[in-house]
């Protein structure tokens, strides 16, 4: 019976503290940093860094997930690693797409080494690169009918250097 009684104590001793702390979170009395939600459209509806404020967040971000403005650098999101290295070469090919396609077929120029550079090889793996390309032709360059289709290719077959 003793040992109950000690149980139910702890028990409404910690469910007393938690009703309290998220009083203080309701009413506003408390602001501690927000770094569940940290980014996302979530923050654009409010900033709000009360309970309420977070719950809506997180809402929003479950239902629009943040991916788009962790990879578009937006929505109050840093843009992660792998959407810069992409957007970079990406670019590159699209801007380039009719004379790179004309050069990738010769295995060399101006803009078969930028573009390599553009995926953050160094100018030493160039000339290896460039030859894996061109012995590849058929398969990575010769199907690509636009730049998107041309940058997946590419970078199926280089990856990223840096």
């Amino acid at each position: 019976m003793k040992k109950l009684l000690l149980c139910s104590m702890i028990v409404a001793a910690a469910s007393v503290s938690q009703a309290k702390e998220a009083m203080e979170y309701l009413t506003g009395k408390v602001a501690k940093a927000d770094v569940i939600d940290g980014c996302g459209l979530g923050w654009q509806v409010t900033d709000s860094r009360t309970f309420i404020g977070t719950t809506t967040r997180g809402t929003t971000n479950m239902t629009v997930p943040a991916t788009f403005g962790m990879t578009s650098g937006t929505l109050g999101c840093e843009k992660i690693q792998f959407a810069k290295n992409d957007e970079k070469a990406a670019t590159f090919v699209s801007t380039n797409f009719q004379t790179l396609k004309a050069e990738l077929a010769e295995g060399q120029g101006e803009y078969v080494t930028g573009m390599i550079q553009s995926f953050g090889c160094s100018a030493e793996q160039v000339q290896n690169i460039s030859n894996k390309i061109q012995g590849n032709y058929k398969s990575v360059v010769a199907p690509a009918q636009n730049a998107q289709q041309l940058f997946l290719n590419l970078k199926k077959e280089i990856g990223f250097c840096g």
